[in-house]
């Protein structure tokens, strides 16, 4: 009786081990399945075309279109890039002796153009203006060109200093740049600001100017001119700017603030973008 327990002890034993084993087991099978399944893919796919027909990606709502892989990795539409100056549709142009020049402007924005003099003789002044100005009006650019003729002045290097500059060259002409400048005006009668701006020339007194410097150079030698900045008998230049129409009113301003809160808007950035798309043929 007491073999026949044994034995039925061991074999229960045995069916416990077994049970135990297979559980086991199946979780073993369970957990590797899940493990692997978890585990990330190296992707194959390696553009934007591919991961858009995959179906484990997932499409972005953007502009361009963005398409993110399972493992992501992400890609975008290239041919849906956006041209920052798409709106820029209107051209005005403007010839000097030997080339023209061109501006893009947005339709919203008004153009006045006013000729004075013969831009054919050789010897009579000639001096176009035109002028392109924001719809609330509030930005214009001036875009002139001068013949046989020229601004002219006097600047007394100590009096007058540069306190902002910026500056970006012209991608499609390199030896040009748009600046921008914020001046300061003392003598014995004033002390003022005033905000200029203009394409210029890359002469070596421009690049030598800099922030505390003198800012005569900005006064008459930015301008872009053939051959060089002085003006001879049959020559040309070409001066294009911004201009806020709320500083040009006031003559007097004290506060360099009041020019930086001023420079700033969707119109005032249309402005420079504006600039920015000079163009010399």
């Amino acid at each position: 009786m007491s073999r026949q327990r044994n034995q039925s002890g061991s074999a229960l034993t045995i069916i416990v081990i077994l049970v135990v084993i297979a559980v086991l087991s199946t979780l073993g099978i369970v957990f590797w399945q899940k493990y692997m399944s978890a585990k990330p893919t190296v992707s194959s796919i390696d553009t934007f075309s591919d991961c858009k027909k995959d179906t484990a990606s997932k499409m972005l709502i953007t502009l361009p279109e963005q398409c993110v892989t399972a493992d992501g990795k992400t890609f975008t539409d290239v041919s849906q890039k956006i041209n920052p100056n798409a709106d820029l549709t209107e051209v005005v142009a403007s010839s000097l002796v030997d080339r023209e020049l061109t501006l893009h402007y947005p339709k919203s924005w008004t153009i006045v153009t006013d000729e004075q003099g013969n831009k054919n003789s050789i010897q009579e002044p000639y001096l176009k203006n035109v002028k392109i100005t924001s719809p609330s009006g509030k930005f214009s650019i001036r875009f002139n060109i001068m013949k046989n003729g020229g601004l002219g002045g006097a600047c007394d290097p100590e009096t007058v200093k540069v306190t902002k500059l910026e500056t970006t060259l012209l991608s499609s002409l390199p030896n040009l740049r748009f600046a921008e400048s914020i001046l300061h005006f003392t003598d014995q009668n004033s002390d003022t600001y005033t905000y200029r701006s203009e394409i210029q020339r890359l002469s070596p007194e421009i690049l030598a100017t800099k922030v505390g410097g003198t800012g005569c150079n900005f006064m008459y030698a930015g301008l872009f001119s053939k051959g060089s900045v002085d003006m001879g008998e049959n020559g040309s230049l070409a001066s294009v700017s911004i201009v806020a129409n709320a500083l040009e009113s006031d003559t007097q301003i004290t506060d360099k603030q009041k020019i930086i809160d001023a420079l700033s808007g969707a119109e005032y950035n249309t402005a420079k973008r504006i600039l920015l798309t000079l163009t010399d043929t």
